[in-house]
């Protein structure tokens, strides 16, 4: 029985998974892996994040466009009062509902 594998077989025996990982592919590797697993579990979160604000900007345009309408239309009326409270004859009258 070897003092350096704590009489189980494999140097590795007790040790949680992270440390086996480090010991079996070396440090450099695991770390990398974990900031690979990092990266792309906060990628995920970026692109639901991202997509929410996209929908949110595209709905705002929407609205925006909707009372853009609204004032376009009000302008238009107000214009064709004037135009008529300004005629002076039938036809300018006529010529300004046109």
């Amino acid at each position: 029985m070897s003092e350096v594998t704590g009489g189980s077989g494999t140097p590795t025996d007790g040790m949680p998974w992270w440390a086996r990982a480090a010991t079996i592919f070396g440090v450099p590797t695991v770390f990398a892996g974990f900031l690979i697993w990092q990266i792309a579990g906060s990628h995920t979160t970026d692109v639901q994040t991202t997509k929410q604000l996209i929908e949110a900007h595209v709905q705002a345009a929407e609205q925006r466009d909707r009372n853009h309408e609204q004032h376009e239309q009000s302008l238009q009326k107000i214009l064709r009062a004037i135009c008529i409270n300004g005629a002076e004859s039938a036809d300018d009258r006529v010529t300004c509902l046109q």
